[in-house]
């Protein structure tokens, strides 16, 4: 038992000595369109002067802001040398527009064994707006708009009478749709 307890120890040691000065920031695009892919990213810098980084991971969330479960995201970080960064990112797809949250987030290490995970928690969360999605215009749509810029729909309309064209008002008769 003494060698096991030995190897939690050393693996709790190493993976809280990996996370020590390590900082995260997220980065979001400020314009995000329902329907449309858009990747959310995530740079990691090694604060420490000696020792590198390994084994590190981000687990993010998102979802709506009126819903009460979020989705989980893991993004597996590449190693950083001492006094260094990296970036790591993942692509997202949100199908509704609205209010979306993303966090909190947190950074988490198992490095060397894999015994015991160590983990530090990011509680900043972002809001993030989604539009509605871009639409595409329909071939006659460039008929339609040079033929205004022209007039020749006002003439047409003048020529001929519309079926939902309204003339007058009268007291409804049996018969009547």
């Amino acid at each position: 038992s003494g060698l096991m307890i030995a190897r939690f120890f050393f693996n709790w040691r190493i993976s809280m000595k990996m996370l020590e000065q390590v900082i995260g920031v997220r980065r979001i695009p400020r314009v995000v369109f329902a329907g449309s892919p858009f990747t959310v990213g995530w740079r990691l810098k090694n604060s420490r002067n000696r020792t590198p980084s390994w084994g590190l991971r981000v687990v993010d969330r998102i979802g709506r802001a009126d819903a009460k479960y979020m989705d989980q995201v893991t993004v597996l970080v590449p190693p950083m040398a001492a006094a260094s960064e990296a970036e790591a990112g993942y692509q997202c797809l949100l199908a509704k527009r609205g209010v979306y949250h993303l966090g909190p987030a947190q950074i988490s290490s198992a490095f060397p064994v894999g015994l015991i995970r160590s983990k530090i928690k990011i509680r900043e969360v972002e809001s993030l707006y989604v539009a509605p999605a871009i639409g595409r215009l329909h071939r006659s749509w460039n008929q339609m708009t040079q033929s205004l810029s022209r007039g020749e729909a006002e003439k047409q309309r003048q020529h001929r009478s519309e079926i939902g064209d309204f003339y007058a008002l009268r007291p409804w008769v049996t018969g009547d749709n």
